[in-house]
């Protein structure tokens, strides 16, 4: 399988980046994912420079529209064969749940479901054709427990 990509959204801090490094530790070529600024491409240096796998990034905001299809076309332009689609990107608040405006609800419901779902979609055709093929969605455990002013 060392011609395909393992694509890990969020993927330039926190677990998103921890995952990562676990992958390229595992000999996985990588695709990164993040929002524009976010150091992508010394981190997909790196991580080629250290593990010896292929690592190619991608910067863009996923609240965006259209953002998750950008993402996949821009597999599909490079010729970058997926097995795994790591769905990490997400955002969240805590307090009184009045106390953020509706856009910013608005954008997390977009990142953190919506863009999700859509990159499943577009994705699952492909991977459905692989022998061996995953989707790793990854949430807040606030999503199975409620917890006060943790909301949405």
């Amino acid at each position: 399988m060392e011609d395909y990509f393992t694509l890990v959204t969020g993927s330039s801090s926190g677990i998103g980046k921890a995952i990562s490094v676990e992958c390229a530790k595992r000999g996985m070529n990588l695709l990164l994912v993040a929002l524009p600024g976010e150091k992508l491409e010394e981190q997909a240096a790196e991580l080629k420079s250290k593990y010896k796998v292929k690592t190619y990034y991608y910067h863009i905001d996923l609240t965006e529209k259209d953002a998750p299809k950008k993402v996949y076309v821009w597999t599909r332009e490079n010729g970058y064969k997926i097995n795994m689609l790591i769905n990490n990107a997400g955002m969240g608040t805590e307090g009184p749940f009045e106390r953020q405006s509706a856009s910013y609800y608005n954008t997390m419901m977009q990142l953190n479901m919506v863009a999700l779902v859509l990159l499943t979609r577009f994705f699952i055709t492909d991977l459905k054709k692989l022998p061996k093929a995953y989707i790793l969605n990854l949430g807040s455990i606030s999503s199975y427990f409620p917890m006060p002013v943790i909301n949405v």
